[in-house]
Parts: structure tokens; C-alpha cells; sequence
């Protein structure tokens, strides 16, 4: 069976629903019984997991297409954004200047890297973003 929206069939046990008529497409299961509410249940389920992946799949894609138009990969934007991202949430507001990596939120304890410097004489401006 094919609903009005282009389901897929359903369980063969299951009656042909009516269609209601109106503004919205809608199956009528008012007459159906509590295992065909089961049933029904189960396949919608099975349905919504199935449409999900496939969001998940066009949404990839999507990203994959914008990422290409800018001349990056996914893979390298997903690296981009990690790296920069702390623990805590919190934007870094210093960071290494040789070693982009090495960040630090101006939250808890200093890093080492800016620890040294410091005491090499350097000021905590010097690393600011």
C-alpha cells in the first residue's frame, strides 16, 4: 500500500486506511484496531529511523558541496573548529604564537607554553587574540 504522500507499503495485514479529505493529507485510523495500531506504530518508527539517515546523508552532502565552493574539505573545516574549541566551551583569548594549536581561555590554569613565556619575559598581551 502507498499513502498519499508517497509512504511506502505497510504491513499486508494491515486494511487499506482512507484517505481524509482536507487541507491536510491524513490517514484515518479511527477504525483501525489496537494490533493495527501496533503494527502501524512499528512501521512508522521504522520510517522515521529511515528518514533520518537519510537527512543525515543529504545534510553531508550539503556541507561537503559548501565546503568544496570554498576550496576546504569537511574533513579539514571539522579539524578547524576542534582545534580551536576548549574544554570548557569558551573561546580562547590567547593563543601560541608559533603554534596556533596551543590555546588557552585566560580560564584555570595557565599552559605551560604560557607559563614559560611569561617568565622569559614576555606579557600576557603579547598572546592575546
Amino acid at each position: 500500500m502507498v499513502f498519499a504522500d508517497g509512504w511506502r507499503s505497510l504491513s499486508m495485514s494491515l486494511p487499506k486506511l482512507p484517505i481524509r479529505k482536507g487541507r491536510h493529507k491524513m490517514v484515518d485510523i479511527s477504525n483501525l484496531s489496537r494490533e493495527e495500531l501496533e503494527e502501524l506504530k512499528v512501521e512508522i518508527d521504522k520510517r522515521m529511523v529511515e528518514l533520518e539517515k537519510e537527512q543525515k546523508v543529504a545534510a553531508l552532502a550539503e556541507m561537503r558541496e559548501i565546503a568544496k565552493r570554498h576550496g576546504v574539505s569537511l574533513e579539514e573545516m571539522i579539524q578547524m573548529a576542534s582545534s580551536n574549541a576548549s574544554p570548557t566551551g569558551q573561546l580562547p583569548k590567547y593563543r601560541h604564537p608559533e603554534n596556533a594549536k596551543h590555546t588557552w581561555t585566560g580560564r584555570g590554569r595557565k599552559p605551560k607554553w604560557l607559563v614559560e613565556a611569561l617568565e622569559a619575559g614576555a606579557s600576557l598581551e603579547d598572546f592575546a587574540i
